[in-house]
């Protein structure tokens, strides 16, 4: 009998969701995440810890293009290094502001 979905046990789902051992060079690319995205929120126009629900963990970042035309590009989180580490702030990656942010 199946647990969820696939998995049988409690094992294999943790197995799954630990982004930590997803690759063996997992913290390189987390300190590369966490560096870009310092550097978006140092050097870009953005709005910081908007809240969106009830309780002061749930915010998100803004961080509007500078084409007024450009489209609105939205990314939310709900599981992942964000979720297992609680560190919401290393995952504003800078983009291409001319394409991708939100309009105010």
């Amino acid at each position: 009998m199946m647990l969820y979905r696939q998995f049988a046990t409690q094992e294999e789902i943790d197995k799954e969701y630990d982004v930590e051992n997803s690759a063996p060079d997992f913290s390189t690319y987390a300190e590369f995440n966490i560096n870009e995205s310092k550097k978006a929120r140092d050097e870009l126009e953005c709005l910081l810890d908007v809240p969106f629900g009830p309780t002061v963990e749930e915010t998100f970042d803004i961080f509007p293009a500078q084409d007024p035309d450009a489209p609105i590009f939205s990314f939310l989180s709900t599981a992942g290094i964000g979720v297992r580490t609680a560190v919401k702030n290393s995952a504003g990656l800078r983009g291409d502001r001319s394409r991708s942010a939100s309009r105010w």
